[in-house]
């Protein structure tokens, strides 16, 4: 242990600069607090951590056990020295994504330090670049942009930004290491933990598993192409089982997703006409969705990439490493567009869901740009400079970014919601009522999302589960446009207009 942090300290103490400005930006800057309904059934309702046949998420185990431990992380540990039950989960659940973002942005950096022999300085500025890329790639407006972290609601952060940043995570882990990919793997506690991290990264979700699934795909591709003639397809299997075991995990995954409940609900109508909505959606978020500048800049660097590595004479320097991400990215590209048209194309607009596309393409072009440092070391010289103006275009008081919750309001507004539902529920257990009517702010959609008609129950069973409250009351949920009125919730969004009147 002395001698990891003594190998790796300066890129330790980058990561805990990530991990204090990835906490600090989820906890005060934009925080992530639960809102809607399905924040409140995940936060307190556990799962199997096997697969289970037949259920609404048959294969999507560990999203749906991480987020009730963390549930009951907040409420047992963390609320009796806070008294704040909500700002608890909202503490939980920043602390968790600062240790994995923190966790990814380095791994990369230790990949790009190792691949190209850079020092810590070198290293770590690209490091920079590469996080605040994340922030800067969506950034069109002077509000409510999209950023790589962003999830929909709370419920989403767990289900999609963990788990695809675990399956890159893997990935660097695989490009860093001499991983033993045979049969012969040595079964020890490392090698116990790594197929413990492949089993609840590909048991996730099926827009996160694929990054996963698509690399190891690609790698046995790549390698199958190296090999000489008569090559033996045992021996093949034998020497690259920790490949193929990931693609069958994956296989058996979506298997049992297609005889869930949530499966049964897949967009109807010509499934031609939909991938095609699919392609014009993700057409327009590449041209209109995306920053610019950076877009530009991300080509004018693949074409200096291009014409440097054709002139290079040494033209198999890191090979593996450009055609197994060039794979993945064109082969995760087609399957996302193909899963959209099936789930419902606006899927391919939202960056949780195709956070892989992007992702893959971030790291390929950050990879191309150390191939030029690296081939023209003079070039260094411009790297402080690009890191001071992201960090200043990060910084402009007039690009901001959507927050994470359904309806995209204040959190603070969301947080006093809240608040507001929990003490009406609690004030109904102290008088001993068996039965509520609970009045949550009325939304002009079919089922007053994301205070959902159905939502009492499942706020109920978690405060009851968390011990706020002493038994499950029967509740029926009342949209009510007075909460709308007391919370200013109109100036939000039109969602929270009553069009009856």
């Amino acid at each position: 242990m002395k001698r990891f942090i003594k190998n790796n300290k300066n890129i330790l103490l980058f990561g805990l600069v990530i991990f204090l400005f990835v906490y600090i930006f989820y906890t005060n800057v934009h925080p992530l607090v639960i809102f809607d309904a399905d924040d409140w059934t995940y936060i307190s309702e556990p799962r199997s951590f096997i697969p289970l046949w037949g259920i609404w998420n048959p294969a999507k185990l560990f999203p749906e056990t991480l987020m009730p431990l963390c549930g009951s992380i907040a409420a047992y540990l963390i609320y009796p020295f806070t008294n704040d039950y909500i700002g608890s989960f909202t503490i939980i659940t920043a602390f968790l994504g600062a240790i994995i973002i923190s966790i990814y942005i380095c791994m990369f950096t230790k990949y790009i330090k190792k691949r190209f022999e850079l020092n810590d300085f070198i290293s770590i500025s690209i490091g920079i670049l590469f996080f605040l890329i994340h922030f800067l790639i969506f950034v069109v407006g002077t509000n409510n942009n999209q950023y790589m972290f962003l999830t929909h609601n709370v419920n989403c952060f767990y289900n999609y930004l963990i788990p695809n940043l675990l399956c890159f995570i893997l990935i660097f882990y695989l490009l860093i290491n001499d991983i033993d990919y045979s049969i012969n793997f040595p079964k020890n506690i490392k090698y116990g933990m790594l197929l413990f991290c492949i089993y609840i990264a590909i048991f996730s979700n099926l827009y996160c598993n694929i990054v996963l699934g698509v690399y190891s795909g690609s790698l046995i591709f790549y390698r199958f192409i190296k090999k000489k003639k008569g090559i033996s397809i045992t021996k093949f299997f034998k020497d690259n089982f920790l490949l193929f075991l990931i693609i069958i995990l994956w296989i058996v995954a979506l298997v049992f997703e297609l005889s869930g409940g949530r499966a049964e609900l897949q967009h109807k109508g010509d499934y031609f006409l939909l991938v095609k909505d699919c392609l014009y959606y993700l057409k327009e978020m590449i041209l209109h969705g995306m920053n610019r500048n950076l877009l530009i800049s991300f080509i004018i660097v693949f074409l200096a990439f291009l014409i440097t590595i054709v002139r290079n004479k040494d033209k198999k320097e890191n090979l593996d490493v450009y055609i197994t991400i060039t794979i993945s990215l064109i082969v995760i590209t087609i399957y996302m567009i193909l899963v959209s048209a099936k789930v419902g194309p606006e899927y391919i607009l939202r960056v949780e869901d195709t956070f892989g596309i992007y992702a893959f393409g971030i790291i390929f072009i950050i990879i191309c740009l150390t191939y030029l440092f690296k081939t023209y070391p003079k070039l260094v010289i411009v790297l402080p400079i690009l890191v001071v103006f992201f960090l200043v275009e990060f910084n402009s008081n007039y690009k901001t970014f959507k927050e994470t919750n359904s309806s995209n309001i204040n959190p603070n507004i969301c947080k006093q919601v809240g608040e507001d539902v929990i003490n009406q529920i609690i004030e109904a257990d102290k008088n001993g009522d068996n039965n509520l009517e609970l009045h949550v702010p009325y939304a002009n959609t079919g089922d007053n999302w994301p205070h959902s008609t159905y939502i009492g129950k499942r706020i109920s069973k978690t405060l009851y589960k968390h011990n706020l409250i002493n038994r499950i009351i029967d509740i029926t949920v009342v949209p009510d446009n007075e909460m709308n009125v007391k919370y200013n919730l109109q100036k939000y969004s039109k969602l929270y207009n009553n069009l009856t009147e």
